[in-house]
This record gives structure tokens, C-alpha cells and sequence, in this order.
């Protein structure tokens, strides 16, 4: 059984903390902004015990991997699981991603075509984007996304402390909380700010409709950071896609519904990985 926490060199001079638990089918965690591997401790924690290799990564620039200038983007970032996923050797991966990692895991999906990794899993996604356009109605308004990086820029710990206050739907510790923002504090501001920017600037319309692979969307009704709307558009435009509701939790239902998503999650990685048809692609697009 796998259980080591260590580094993996992604290219020269940089490093990502990686959490590698368990044997058996890889699961391969993608964290959110602006926290680090630590918010799937409830994944870690209970799937290496049912036969599940659990990978958590931090991304560059967040956690405990080395903190970088450039490289803070969606191609970059991808491309790091990517080699993530070639170092430790893994096949029949499912990738899944949280948040902004799930955007970052629908990009690789949709770029990479990584025959190794055959299900994909979106939790609370901000895909296909997740600022509002006149074409795109069920985003976050343009307004509320400028006062967050602006936010960043400034009295940065405040701004995590209160995005992390929207994080959960239901009544969790002061603790809880506070742990969040802790983990949100180590990623410098250079990182949260680009990575703000990305998920502003950012609109894989165009390309998640090439995700040919078994998926599966995994988002709550009451999230009050990436509205369920934009679950339902990534089931329009992921051929074969479903959803899986969470009715009792927010964004953080990782934490909140622990149990119901470690079920589904379990689930999810022991079934057989459906390949979409790639001669219906242009049809569906």
C-alpha cells in the first residue's frame, strides 16, 4: 500500500506536494482556490480504507508546492497533473477535480485526450466559466468577481475569510473555518490573484465539448459560490455527462456530505470507463 507524502519535480526548480494513499484504481485530487490537498482530508482519510488509491496534488503556487511567478494559469497547471499522473506510473485514472480544479481537470480532459485517464468527475465546478457575459447568463456577475481579486490585492486575509464564510450552507466550528483560512493564507497573493484572474478570464465553451471520456458532475444545490447552474450547462455540453445532486451542503459539500460524496466517489471509480463515441463528437458540438 502506497502511503507517502512527499515531492515530485514537474520541471526544473519546481516541485509539487503530493499525497499518495492507498492501493488500487487512482483517484487523482485537484484541489481549489485558494486552499491546498488538506481540503479532501475527508476523501483521503476514508477511500484508501475501500480499495481506492487516493492522489491529492497542491498546485503550483498554492500549499506546500514551490511557489512560482509564471506558470499560474489553466495550461500550466494542467499540464503539472499531467506529469504528476506519468511519475507515479498511473492507469484507468479518475481525475477529479474541486472548484477551480475543476476547471484545470476538465481543460486536461479536453486538450490532453490522456488515454490513461478514463473518468472524469466535476466537483463544483466553475465550467465552462464563471463570470456572467450576456451570452452566458449563469455565471457570477462581472462585479462580484472584480471585488475578490480587488480584495486580493488589498487586505488579502479578510478577503479569504469571507469567501471561506460562504463556503458551507450549513452551521460548521469556528475551527473549521478558521483551518480554511489557514490554508488559504499559504498561497501568496501572486497566486490567489492569478488564479482569480484565470477563472475571470477563462472560457472552455469551445473545448469541453471534445471530453470523450466517462463523467460525472457532482455539485450542491445551495452553493452560493459556483451557481448549480453551471452544472446543468456542463451536462448540455459533456456528451454522456449526469449529475449528482447534493441538497444538504454548499460548495464545501466535500466536507459537508462527506459521506454521501465518498460513497459516490467509490462508486464512481469502480465503474467500467464509457468511452464516448469520438466519430459523434462533431454532432454533439
Amino acid at each position: 500500500m502506497a502511503n507517502v507524502t512527499g515531492y515530485i519535480e514537474v520541471e526544473p526548480g519546481v516541485e509539487l506536494h503530493v499525497q499518495d494513499w492507498g492501493e488500487g484504481r487512482p483517484l487523482v485530487l485537484v484541489h481549489g482556490w485558494p486552499h491546498c490537498l488538506r481540503m479532501f482530508d475527508a476523501q483521503s482519510m476514508e477511500l484508501p480504507a475501500r480499495g481506492i488509491r487516493v492522489v491529492a496534488l497542491d498546485l503550483r503556487g498554492f500549499g506546500h508546492s514551490t511557489k512560482t511567478w509564471d506558470g499560474l494559469d489553466y495550461d500550466t497547471w494542467a499540464s503539472d497533473v499531467g506529469r504528476v499522473i506519468s511519475v507515479l506510473g498511473l492507469n484507468d485514472v479518475t481525475l477529479a477535480g474541486f472548484s477551480m480544479g475543476g476547471a484545470i481537470a476538465a481543460h486536461y480532459a479536453a486538450t490532453s485526450r490522456d488515454p490513461r485517464v478514463v473518468r472524469l468527475a466535476l466537483l463544483a465546478a466553475p465550467v465552462p466559466k464563471l463570470q456572467a457575459e450576456d451570452d452566458f447568463p449563469d455565471g457570477v456577475p462581472a462585479e462580484t468577481i472584480t471585488d475578490i481579486i480587488d480584495a486580493e490585492r488589498g487586505d488579502f486575509a479578510r478577503a479569504k475569510s469571507e469567501f471561506n464564510r460562504k463556503f458551507f450552507s450549513t452551521k460548521v466550528s469556528d475551527e473549521l473555518l478558521r483551518w480554511y483560512d489557514q490554508m488559504g493564507l499559504m498561497a501568496p497573493n501572486r497566486s490567489t490573484v492569478r488564479g482569480f484572474e484565470e477563472l475571470r478570464d477563462r472560457d472552455l465553451r469551445d473545448e469541453i465539448g471534445n471530453i470523450d471520456i466517462h463523467t460525472r458532475i457532482f455539485h450542491a444545490v445551495n452553493d452560493r459560490i459556483v451557481p448549480f447552474a453551471l452544472a446543468e450547462r456542463q451536462r448540455e455540453l459533456i456528451r454522456g455527462s449526469s449529475i449528482v445532486r447534493f441538497e444538504n451542503g454548499g460548495h464545501g459539500f466535500c466536507y459537508e456530505e462527506r459521506d454521501r460524496l465518498n460513497d459516490e466517489l467509490e462508486k464512481f471509480v469502480n465503474e467500467g470507463p464509457e468511452v464516448v463515441d469520438r466519430s459523434l463528437m462533431r454532432a454533439h458540438v
